[in-house]
């Protein structure tokens, strides 16, 4: 995975898997290496090592979190909170501390980093984790494929695969974007396997959210290919659904569900299994949603200026029995 700072254009970050990892180097251009760091499982660097230079090349290091070593604290700088490597725990209560009883509010994933992560210090999830790497892995995996065909390709063809290089490239820094931005909510997002439920995936429904959590499950029975194509399809939902572009309820009751949410939904499914029938059906199974872009931004702008809101937005959503967001909160209006 390399990740490319503007402060340092010359140099590339290895890093050896998705979020925490012992090793971390910095390579130049030439494949030089240019540093090596060493971690404690906790994030604790025990070793810098810096060839050709006295400086310290990178201050992005364990999680990609930056290391302020202002006044020798060495704190990593996670957004929500501050996190010391070396007790190991955050410096302040976790905001969102009423989810985890069970949990001291200060601990850093749940006391075990080796299976859990926390992007931005508020919130994690045990079980999405697997499937996040899965999908992920699986975008950049395609990502490659093109480029070994690129190795043997020359003319009009290579030219062909620069492009679809380039095209799959920014899909997949789109999606993990927007996985990025619902790790970083104060909205519970959670995704998984099983046939817990009587459809395929099922986000669309009152059934999905359990406890106040956005759930997503994927049923058993697809190829990779296609699984992966729901879980993108699904994740689109999510997203949507962050933005306040999408409400879930009761049968009649999703406001803000809206042929151009599923359109979405559908191509992003397309762009990853390189399949367009389901595109090709014209959205059929939705004729009776609307075909303009709906959201609660529309809806409560004026009343978000002019009114008392946050009560107005939960009687709108008990009258109408949904849960959606506005404004980085979530309204449940759910029985």
């Amino acid at each position: 995975m390399y990740i490319y700072r503007r402060k340092i254009p010359t140099i590339k970050i290895v890093k050896n898997r998705l979020y925490n990892s012992n090793n971390r180097a910095v390579v130049g251009e030439n494949v030089d290496v240019r540093q090596v760091t060493n971690y404690y499982p906790f994030g604790g660097v025990f070793n810098t090592t810096v060839y050709n230079s006295g400086d310290d090349l990178q201050p992005y290091k364990y999680n990609v979190k930056e290391l302020d070593r202002t006044h020798g604290l060495d704190w990593y700088d996670y957004g929500a909170r501050n996190y010391d490597a070396f007790l190991p725990i955050f410096t302040s209560l976790d905001p969102l501390c009423e989810k985890y009883y069970h949990i001291s509010p200060y601990t850093y994933c749940a006391n075990n980093p080796m299976r859990f992560i926390d992007p931005d210090g508020r919130y994690f999830t045990e079980k999405s984790i697997d499937v996040l790497k899965e999908f992920m892995s699986y975008l950049q995996m395609q990502l490659s494929q093109i480029g070994k065909k690129m190795n043997k390709a020359e003319g009009e063809k290579l030219e062909k695969l620069e492009q679809k290089y380039k095209e799959t490239y920014e899909r997949n820094q789109r999606i993990f974007n927007e996985i990025y931005q619902l790790a970083s909510s104060d909205q519970a997002y959670s995704i998984g396997y099983g046939n817990d439920y009587s459809t395929a995936d099922i986000t669309m429904s009152a059934g999905a959210f359990r406890g106040g959590r956005y759930d997503i499950r994927i049923a058993d029975g697809y190829s990779t290919n296609e699984r992966m194509g729901v879980i993108g399809h699904e994740l689109k939902h999510a997203f949507q659904f962050e933005k306040g572009e999408l409400s879930s309820g009761y049968e009649g009751g999703e406001t803000f569900y809206d042929k151009t949410d599923e359109y979405e939904a559908l191509q992003r499914q397309s762009e990853i299994t390189g399949k367009t029938e389901r595109l090709d059906m014209n959205l059929k199974n939705y004729k009776n949603l609307s075909g303009d872009r709906k959201g609660a931004r529309g809806y409560f702008d004026a009343i978000f200026m002019f009114s008392n809101s946050d009560k107005v937005l939960q009687e709108y959503a008990e009258k109408n029995e949904i849960v959606f967001r506005y404004r980085n909160k979530t309204y449940m209006g759910l029985k």
